[in-house]
């Protein structure tokens, strides 16, 4: 899973721990029936890891599959799955909505580190084309039938328009205002104006908007 990024793994590497505790939760329900037990609720914050973004509330597609004749419920707040009410739900929301931000130290070494600042929190990211196809999937667009052999769904669509595109994530340091970009391969780079150039191979231009210049082919 870590080798090919697939979740937990998607966002970063060290989430050995929170496959284990899936895998194990998953294993649990499969050898025998007795175990099978109504509304059984898997409660976990970490939308970084079990989502496919930090703001996500919906346990991440890749794993959704292997609970599908699984009898399990993926929530993110205790006080929604033990229904404690609206206003300590609300509170236990908003706390983990601000533990899970998305962010991190700045990577220019300014001074703010030193007054409790340079935090860059990843707050936006924009869709870069790298493939001048004109296809985006649209889930308001109707799906005609053409027969059997010609038939694909929404998801299928979906992913043949993501294949299209890239997504950057885009934060910006509290204090030095260096701008901030996370690599759809993962990485994460820093300046003050320059062109980024990422070991993966894009280049990208921060002057005006995120933009790709380049991305050399392997």
């Amino acid at each position: 899973m870590a080798i090919y990024k697939k979740p937990p793994f998607h966002r970063k590497d060290n989430s050995v721990a929170d496959a284990i505790t899936f895998l194990s939760t998953v294993d649990y329900f499969y050898y025998d029936e007795e175990f099978y037990i109504n509304d059984t609720i898997l409660i976990s914050n970490n939308t970084s890891d079990f989502c496919e973004s930090v703001t996500d509330k919906k346990l991440h597609p890749e794993l959704a599959k292997m609970l599908n004749d699984k009898p399990i419920v993926f929530m993110t707040n205790l006080a929604k799955a033990l229904n404690l009410g609206d206003e300590i739900i609300a509170r236990y929301q908003k706390y983990f909505d601000y533990i899970n931000r998305d962010c991190i130290g700045c990577l220019m070494d300014c001074n703010g580190g030193e007054y409790g600042m340079a935090v860059v929190e990843f707050n936006d990211s924009v869709e870069i084309e790298i493939k001048k196809s004109g296809y985006k999937f649209n889930p308001r667009q109707l799906l005609l039938k053409f027969g059997e052999n010609y038939t694909s769904s929404a998801d299928e669509l979906k992913a043949l328009g993501e294949k299209n595109y890239i997504r950057i994530d885009v934060g910006e340091c509290d204090f030095c205002y260096a701008v901030h970009i996370r690599c759809d391969c993962g990485e994460i780079h820093a300046s003050y104006g320059d062109d980024i150039e990422c070991n993966c191979g894009k280049l990208f231009s921060i002057k005006d908007g995120i933009k790709l210049i380049s991305e050399q082919k392997s």
